[in-house]
């Protein structure tokens, strides 16, 4: 299954998945200090275990992250919701390009054995 689970917005690849939890976003929250959104709970969770302050969990950016600099982003929050849409759709739809296999492919294998 393909899934496009990133945007291109002002030539900056953004994620529609959370650099801590690796899923799709659950309530987007931009942090204020650089450019990255996580989902609002693993963020949290990251502030708490860093007393009140941790660093973006984002690789190679070293903005700080608390509960104040992080604000809802309902722009993020639609996209999320469009792409879970388009899962859903997809996965109503099932899988097109599945084929089953049948016995006439064991000729094919006894065919590529080396001799």
């Amino acid at each position: 299954m393909d899934v496009d689970d990133d945007l291109i917005i002002d030539q900056e690849i953004q994620s529609l998945k959370c650099p801590i939890t690796l899923s799709l976003l659950e309530k987007p929250v931009r942090n204020d200090n650089c450019p990255h959104v996580y989902s609002l709970d693993a963020i949290k969770e990251l502030v708490r275990q860093g007393h009140g302050q941790c660093k973006c969990p984002v690789a190679g950016c070293v903005a700080d992250v608390n509960v104040k600099s992080v604000r809802e982003d309902k722009a993020m929050a639609r996209r999320v919701e469009l792409e879970k849409n388009r899962l859903e759709e997809r996965m109503d739809e099932g899988p097109d390009d599945v084929h089953e296999i049948t016995e006439g492919t064991s000729m094919i294998i006894e065919d590529l054995k080396l001799e």
